[in-house]
């Protein structure tokens, strides 16, 4: 390539275009990084749409991989922003639990006192409180379900261990 001061028109408009172009990727590059991050995330079990569990108990539903097994799994979201994720396998006969928002229904299923809503195993009837990291009220299970963290990331909530 000629020097700079030999440079016919032409080779300074690529130049000018390299430039452009360079500052253009430069600026994109924050975007994209974020936009990587959540597509990638390499210790994510699911990814759910923040629009889906809008309001202090919407709950979704998710299957995730485990060991090589998939697993059903729930997020709900709880009061001041907080979030439970775990697995819906009971711990104590590994059946698969369901969650009740309506307390009422918990209360007259399970015959336990419940203020809000729970996670209930039809098994062997343990519920557990999903207000308080899946404390087992009721029922034979030694412990909660598989308890994931979550977090929230440009409109997504990212289950994870």
């Amino acid at each position: 390539m000629p020097g700079r001061d030999q440079c016919p028109i032409s080779c300074s408009a690529a130049l000018q275009l390299q430039r452009r172009q360079l500052i253009l990727g430069f600026v994109a590059l924050p975007a994209l990084a974020a936009s990587a991050a959540v597509a990638t995330d390499q210790s994510a079990l699911a990814v759910v749409d923040l629009s889906s569990v809008v309001k202090t108990w919407d709950a979704a539903e998710f299957t995730f991989q485990l060991d090589g097994e998939a697993l059903p799994g729930i997020l709900i979201k709880l009061a001041d922003e907080r979030w439970y994720a775990s697995s819906l396998i009971c711990p104590h006969a590994k059946c698969t639990a369901r969650y009740f928002n309506d307390v009422d229904v918990a209360r007259d299923t399970f015959d336990v006192d419940v203020k809000n809503p729970v996670l209930g195993c039809p098994c062997h009837f343990s519920v557990f409180d999903v207000a308080d990291g899946g404390k087992v009220i009721h029922g034979p299970a030694p412990n909660p379900p598989l308890q994931l963290a979550a977090a929230v990331r440009d409109g997504k909530v990212i289950v994870s261990r």
